[in-house]
This record gives C-alpha cells, structure tokens and sequence, in this order.
C-alpha cells in the first residue's frame, strides 16, 4: 500500500493514493487473555480514535474558507472581540463594525443577543447621560444582562430606559453618591429581582458628603440579594440577614479619618453571612474593626470550597477570621495590617492563629519564600523551573503576609520575624528571592533569615550601586559556620536597577567585583570552594580591569568562570556534595 506519512497536533497519520473509503483497524486481540482485559484494551483503542477524530476536525477547519465558518463560530469570534474591551464606555462599538463585512456577518451578529448584553449607563459631560443605543434594548432580548452605572444626580431620568431590561439583569455594578445610590435602590428595590446573582457596590464619597456609609433599606435589601452568588460592596451595608448561599463575598468599610459614625457591619455581623455561606469560594474584607469583643468564636465555620481569603484589617481581627474558619489546605491568604502601633501580644495572636491553619497534617508544603519589602513576605508551593533563567516563581502564593508596624527597631523587627517564620513551615524553603535591594532590610535581618532557613537551596536577589548586602550576610554566616546550610547550591543576583539607580555603571560593576572577591576569600578559608562562577558579559564593558582580576583570581583558587552573553542573572554555583 502506497502510503505518505506525517504529523498533525503530535498525532501521527497517513494519507493513502488508493482507499476510497476509511479503513478501520482493529487492534489484535490475545485470546488467552480474559474478557475484561480485551474490553479495557478495547476501550483505550476508541479513546485514541476519538483522539484522532478531533485531529483531522482541526485539520480540516484549518482548510475551511471564513465564508464557510458556522454562524456559533463567528458568533464566537465576535463575542471574544466585545470580550477584549470589557470595562470600556461604549464597547459595543469596538466589535459592531465587524456587522459592516458583509450581510451574513450582519444576521450573526443581531441574532445573538449575547453579543449585546453587556450595558453602561455613564456621565457624558454637561449634566447628561450616556444611555445604551435603542438597538441594543431590541437586539439582546431576555437574554442575561451584565449592567455599569455610574450614577448621576438626574439618573431618574434614565431609569425608564434602563426598567424595562431590569428583571434580566445578572451582573450590576454600581458607582455613585450615597443619594444617587438611595435614588437608584428606591427604583431598582422596589420589586424582586431574582435574577441577580452578581452585585457590586461602591460608595463614592467627595469632600462635602457624610462619610457615613450608605445604607440599602431591608425592603429593597431583601427584593435584591435575596439571590445574590457573589457581592461586592465598598461604603455600602445592608439588610446582612437577607444574605446566604453567596460564593464570593467582599466588604470594604473604612470611615473617614476622625469620623464617629458607627457602621452597621461587624466583624461577628460577617461571620454568620458566612455560616450561611457553605459552598465561599472568595472572602475579602477591608476594615479598620474594633478589636473589642473578638474573643468567643463558638464553632468553626467549614468552608471546604473556600480558595482565596483577603484580610486588610488589624492583627487580632485577622486572627479572629482566621481561627474561625476551617478552610482547605490549598488556601490562598492574604493578610495585610492596616493599622499601626501595634502591639506585639497582637502580632503573636495572628502568628498562632496562622500556625493553627498551616501547621495542619494536611498542609501544603512551602519551598518558595518571597521578601517583597522589610515586613512583606509571600510563600509559594512551587519552585522556579530548572530552565528558567529567570527564576520566575510559579504560581499564586500560599500565604502573603504583610505587617504594617514602624520597624525601625531592629530588636522588634526580628523578634517579628521570628515570630513569623515560627507561624509558617519554613523548614523545607528551599527558594529564597529578595525582590529589592533596599537599604532597609538591615544585616542582622538577612543574617538571621538565613540562619532560619535550614533546606535552602537558592538563593536570590537584587543589588545596587548602594546595596550589596545580602553577600555580606552570607560571608558573615560562613565565617560563623553556620547556615546557609550544607543543601545551598546556588547564589544569583540581579541587576536588574543596572544603569538605572547608579549615577556611574563602572562603580556598580566594581563594588560586586569587590563583594565577589571578599565571598571566594571566605569560601577559601573557611568552606569547600563554589564550583563556578557565572558573569554577564556586559559587565565587562564597564569595569574591564576589575573583572578580568576577578576572573583571574577565581581560576588560581580553582573555581571556573563563566562569562555568559545569555545569562539574564550573575550566579554562584556550589557542587551538589557539600559539608
């Protein structure tokens, strides 16, 4: 049989000149082998057929002239189109000039009232409204609405525009004063709306409003949220009651500076909407709480389905949510202390509540720490691919913590440091990437954070012309003999602020030199020897003479060099057996 082979999607395939119709080969089958046995063989075979079916469909489709699209795929493309531009006034425009191609493209494009739910009603200078074209009222039907207001002080005049649609709205974000939102809620609340799942909110607040927090009435509170999966609300509260099966939920209420209007939220308020909320996925809360009252939690709220918690709030209500939660392992937390002067007893209840979460038999295991700042940490699962030269972290983070607390003492800051790395399983880091090289971070902070890291493998980080410090604390470590440990296999430092902070390139060039040379002094005298010695080539154009008597220094003690065009990183490498 006279057959040509190739390749199409990793699939292999042929084409024959002499079969006028498919042939179907069906695999051997062994007879001794039971029936079972040649049924699951069977099965795997229909499998990969499948797998070849959808192959020749995308083969084909590649041949296809656009005329011969089907009409659910250039409705696609058009929706993908509209999808792009979300978020900006008046998108509709961006993809309707596609219905100018041709009459087909046209019929598709009215004929899919998708394409057209997406509405926004906005201030359009002079005290007017930018209304949704009439068309678009006809066009998307009964179709689910996704709804923008920005809301004025005459939006009662656009509200007849807007009635006629508002039973089919799904999504609703909301922009506006604390009058014009009582306005809109006093039309749109007024009847049931079960067919909102999505709300959001937000109170925009000028310098001549009342900084108290607008209030949605019970009634209408109840003709609204009743249904609601997922709300949205920043300065606004409402009937918390009315609230239950949501699936992402963010409140953000944060008074004005020296305000004593009460709100209508507390921290106890929020944790029955979320007893009531089993299947929360998303839970962010901004607020500046009192901390009063935190103390009885009574039973924990199980929420197996939960993926992200977002906490800007003081220390102890963040660890009031965290130990009432009982959540995944997988978890996301973002913790960040909004507020300071506080007291480290504060910072050690947050600490234990964290421990409580991630110490669990079922916790992730954390190899990846980021410093982003002096008091902000990231942990991540994964680590950085063995091919990326970048050293890019995968993935979201496990736990972001960041503490806002004045630091400048450096007792306190590396008491708080220990307390937080005694709260997060740090024994299996073994990534450690400082994103700065900020001056504030002080020696004895980076020395200890090394010497509490005992599987660390890599090590990296940022320098400057000014700030070459993370060097100093591994030389002062291996003069001590103590950590890095044993498991350090790689240094990288960036110069990524190269040409940028440093008035003078050559000075920058030459202090890394200099910190190079005073590290191999040390690793003579006191370690096994790195392996090798990984430079950027460019650096040799602005501090010739220095680097060639760094090269020439490593080569007489034994250490390889490697001057590299590609290397986006300087690198020390150490070999893989060490003490």
């Amino acid at each position: 049989m006279d057959v040509d082979g190739s390749t199409h999607l990793g699939l292999e395939w042929a084409t024959s000149k002499f079969l006028s119709q498919p042939l179907l080969v069906l695999p051997e089958q062994n007879g001794e082998a039971n029936s079972n046995d040649q049924a699951t063989r069977l099965d795997d075979y229909i499998a990969s057929l499948y797998t070849h079916i959808t192959s020749i469909k995308s083969h084909r489709n590649m041949l296809l002239p656009i005329s011969r699209l089907p009409n659910e795929v250039l409705s696609s493309i058009f929706l993908l189109i509209a999808s792009t531009r979300e978020g900006r006034p008046r998108r509709i425009k961006y993809w309707t000039s596609l219905m100018l191609v041709c009459r087909r493209w046209r019929i598709v494009g009215i004929s899919s009232p998708i394409l057209w739910s997406h509405m926004s009603i906005m201030p359009s200078g002079q005290s007017r409204i930018s209304l949704p074209p009439p068309h678009q009222s006809r066009y998307c039907g009964t179709h689910p609405l996704t709804v923008a207001i920005y809301l004025t002080d005459n939006f009662r005049s656009a509200w007849p525009r807007l009635q006629s649609h508002a039973d089919y709205i799904r999504d609703l974000t909301l922009h506006g004063s604390g009058k014009c939102l009582d306005t809109f809620f006093g039309l749109f609340g007024a009847s049931r709306r079960d067919s909102l799942r999505s709300l959001s909110v937000t109170h925009v607040v000028s310098s001549t409003d009342d900084s108290s927090p607008c209030v949605i009435p019970p009634e209408a509170s109840r003709n609204v949220a009743s249904n609601l999966q997922k709300l949205h609300l920043e300065g606004v509260a409402l009937d918390w009651n009315v609230l239950h099966s949501l699936t992402s939920l963010d409140v953000k209420c944060l008074p004005r500076i020296g305000s004593t209007a009460p709100w209508p939220v507390t921290a106890s308020t929020l944790l029955a909407v979320i007893r009531r909320s089993p299947s929360l996925q998303h839970l962010g809360l901004e607020t500046y709480f009192a901390t009063d009252g935190l103390n009885t939690l009574g039973k924990l709220v199980d929420l197996p389905y939960l993926r992200s918690l977002d906490l800007r709030a003081r220390p102890l209500v963040c660890a009031f949510i965290i130990s009432a939660l009982c959540m995944p392992a997988y978890a996301r937390l973002s913790i960040h202390s909004n507020h300071r002067n506080e007291s480290e007893s504060d910072y050690q209840r947050l600490c234990d509540a964290l421990r409580g979460h991630l110490f669990r038999s079922s916790a992730l295991v954390l190899r990846t720490l980021q410093l982003r700042e002096q008091h902000h940490w990231a942990w991540y699962v994964d680590l950085p691919a063995e091919d990326d030269r970048s050293l890019a972290i995968p993935g979201e983070h496990i736990l972001l913590l960041h503490l806002l607390s004045p630091f400048d003492n450096d007792e306190l800051y590396e008491r708080t440091m220990r307390q937080v790395l005694d709260a997060v399983p740090s024994g299996q880091v073994e990534y450690l990437h400082s994103c700065q090289g900020n001056k504030v971070l002080k020696a004895g902070a980076r020395h200890l954070l090394l010497s509490l890291l005992p599987s660390l493998r890599l090590l990296s980080f940022n320098t400057t012309t000014n700030d070459s410090g993370w060097f100093d604390a591994v030389q002062e470590l291996v003069v001590q003999g103590d950590a890095p440990s044993g498991h350090l296999r790689c240094i990288h430092w960036s110069d990524r602020r190269f040409g940028k902070r440093a008035t003078d390139p050559r000075e920058y060039v030459s202090g890394i030199a200099m910190k190079l040379r005073m590290l191999l002094d040390t690793y003579v005298v006191h370690r096994p020897l790195p392996e090798k010695l990984i430079l950027r080539e460019r650096w040799l154009g602005s501090g010739v003479k220095e680097m060639a008597e760094l090269v020439q220094y490593a080569l007489d003690v034994g250490v390889r060099v490697d001057i590299n065009s590609d290397a986006k990183l300087g690198a020390i490498l150490f070999p893989a057996s060490r003490g």
